[in-house]
């Protein structure tokens, strides 16, 4: 019987390439997110919001730095038909990688205690000197990725991760034990999984070639690449602007408010992320060549609309209840100096699960062979961020700058939903329709937890009933949820 089941599961899976592909994404995914929350109960014990916010920031200038590393060139390594080009591809993107540490110790050394007064985070001075191997890691690992997705071995790539997530959680632990207590170790720890990531990806990656992968790389062969694949480059200022975006607000409170919170802030990020990401990532990358294909076959206002009601399902929920008992949640969790991060929580919520619904929508830019859209765009959510936080700064309130932050953020990216949905030609009503219907779906699920905050108010009983209420929710929800994945795997198609 059980065999059947079994059996009969495998067999859909086969029917929907969106499925498959997205559910062999996950395979790394689910194990690292599991341990990176094990890691977060610990983490959070270990070291001090102020350390957490040090960490925040390095990560967030990393971030930033790394849209610059390979040029946005190693998005062109899947593109060639011959390997040979490829390989040039992939030797210019080693280049650009070198080139960028270089300038980065440039600065980075001479600069860094300087850098960091200014941010008003003297104690990330010596820590910026690691940014220049860090960015070279970084570079390499997303040539890497691209080159493994371009021979179509994900596997390696999901296992590389895994293994980042292990090493820089165990270093981080480890490192923040008495008496060794390093007030960096959440740096360094993620430092050192990169680098054995980076490591064991190009081991894995170099057993499963014929030739090195460098072999046959000339300059004349990068210039020529260089060149050729120029466009490229015109996708830089629309992602610099994304990871502005999303490094600006740990920055910007530790620029007006300090590094303690910008520590609450990292932490509630984290977690926010932790419900959905993964299957984030899965499935953005397993919806690119779904739209391409649906383009084609006139059928990418369905698949886009189905895909909108499939993310909405998912997110709507979960990020529901958990701004609803945050506060009194991370408190139990992760101790009463954490309420804060709780606080934040009930603010960005909404932003980041709308967030959730455009980002793997966003490739309709590319499909649409329209980035210049996509650019305009996220200049505009720049400016928005920007002005948020400006404004919370000089309100000399940290809670008021999430606040500003978290509505702005959220009401841009109904705009952007809205905006990419519109390219397909899919109605403002539609739009509308889907959004409510998912939204009150999520009602009926936390009317539990509402009613228990209205009785009984903001305790560990009302977040407990809103834990029962997400496993309540994921049993009845899974079912239909794979089953929209399935449509979508077949163009949307009711």
């Amino acid at each position: 019987m059980l065999h059947t089941l079994i059996s009969k599961f495998f067999q859909k899976l086969g029917e929907s390439s969106f499925l498959g592909n997205m559910l062999a994404l996950m395979s790394g995914s689910i194990i690292s997110q599991v341990i990176a929350l094990i890691a977060s109960l610990l983490t959070a014990k270990l070291y001090s919001p102020a350390e957490m916010g040090i960490y925040s920031n390095y990560a967030s200038i990393l971030s930033v730095i790394t849209v610059l590393v390979c040029l946005q060139y190693d998005r062109a390594i899947v593109l060639p038909d011959r390997d040979g080009e490829a390989q040039q591809i992939f030797g210019l993107c080693i280049v650009a990688c070198l080139g960028s540490s270089i300038l980065c110790g440039l600065v980075c050394f001479p600069f860094g205690s300087y850098i960091a007064v200014r941010m008003n985070a003297p104690e990330l001075g010596p820590w910026l000197r690691l940014i220049p191997l860090s960015v070279l890691l970084a570079g390499m690992s997303s040539a890497l990725q691209f080159w493994n997705s371009r021979r179509k071995t994900l596997g390696n790539v999901a296992l590389s991760n895994t293994v980042q997530t292990a090493i820089a959680s165990g270093s981080q632990i480890l490192l923040g034990l008495e008496p060794v207590h390093c007030h960096g170790g959440m740096i360094m720890g993620s430092f050192f999984g990169r680098l054995v990531s980076v490591v064991f990806l190009f081991l894995k990656t170099l057993r499963q070639e014929s030739a090195s992968l460098l072999s046959g790389v000339t300059l004349e062969g990068v210039r020529r690449v260089a060149i050729r694949y120029c466009r490229f480059l015109a996708a830089i200022p629309g992602s610099l602007c994304d990871q502005f975006c999303a490094a600006l607000p740990s920055l910007g409170l530790t620029y007006f408010f300090g590094s303690t919170e910008a520590g609450y802030y990292g932490l509630s990020h984290r977690l926010l992320g932790l419900p959905l990401s993964i299957i984030h990532n899965s499935v953005s990358q397993a919806f690119f060549p779904e739209a391409k294909a649906a383009r084609a076959a006139g059928t990418l206002k369905p698949l886009c609309l189905r895909m909108v009601n499939l993310l909405l399902r998912i997110g709507c929920t979960p990020f529901m209840l958990l701004s609803l008992v945050a506060p009194p949640l991370i408190s139990f969790v992760f101790g009463a100096r954490w309420y804060t991060a709780g606080e934040y929580i009930k603010w960005l919520s909404m932003w980041l699960l709308l967030g959730f619904v455009y980002s793997p929508l966003s490739c309709i830019f590319s499909v649409m062979e329209q980035p210049q859209k996509y650019t305009v765009l996220n200049i505009i959510n720049l400016a928005v961020r920007v002005a948020a936080l400006l404004a919370g700064g000089l309100m000399g309130d940290p809670t008021t700058a999430i606040a500003l932050c978290g509505i702005s953020g959220a009401l841009v990216s109904i705009f952007n939903c809205a905006y990419v949905l519109r390219l397909v030609q899919i109605n403002l009503g539609e739009i509308l329709a889907c959004f409510l219907q998912q939204f009150f779906r999520a009602i009926l699920y936390a009317l539990p937890t509402i009613l228990s905050l209205a009785l009984i108010g903001e305790n560990i009983l009302s977040a407990v009933i809103a834990i029962c209420s997400g496993f309540v929710f994921l049993l009845l929800e899974i079912k239909p949820i794979l089953y929209s994945l399935q449509a979508i795997g077949k163009g949307g198609a009711e």
